[in-house]
């Protein structure tokens, strides 16, 4: 009796540990409660998500990609949109960091793009385009 007790928890325990191993292999978008709602920490951000909804798309904010944590996410073309300040790139731990999250998203099928406040003043219009043209 006690075998056969053995071999169940370890049949369970296998069942347990792949299905942990899919989880981090094929990382599912989790939305947040308030996913819905447009970006407070940028101006720039929280405008392209109401042109983005304007021009048809279904933007989400905060939508966590396994570990990564995507500030605004189209989920119908996999595109993710990751805000970064310009000091950020100052300190090597958190480039590496950036550009981790950035390999991780795109193993998984996802279009990264790295933005930040400036490069979205400058350069809307050619961000937008960028993201109509991947649409079609």
């Amino acid at each position: 009796m006690s075998s056969g007790m053995l071999l169940w928890t370890l049949f369970l325990f296998m069942i347990f540990f792949i299905g942990i191993i899919k989880y981090f292999c094929y990382p599912i978008p989790i939305l947040q409660h308030y996913s819905e709602q447009p970006p407070t920490h940028s101006t720039s951000l929280r405008k392209m998500y109401y042109i983005l909804q304007v021009n048809g798309y279904i933007p989400f904010t905060h939508v966590k990609v396994g570990k990564v944590n995507v500030d605004i996410a189209l989920l119908d073309v996999k595109v993710a949109i990751l805000y970064y300040r310009a000091q950020d790139l100052l300190f090597p731990a958190k480039k590496r960091r950036m550009e981790k999250h950035k390999q991780f998203l795109q193993r998984n099928g996802w279009t990264v793009w790295y933005v930040r406040e400036k490069d979205l003043t400058q350069q809307f219009h050619q961000t937008m385009h960028k993201i109509k043209d991947l649409k079609k």
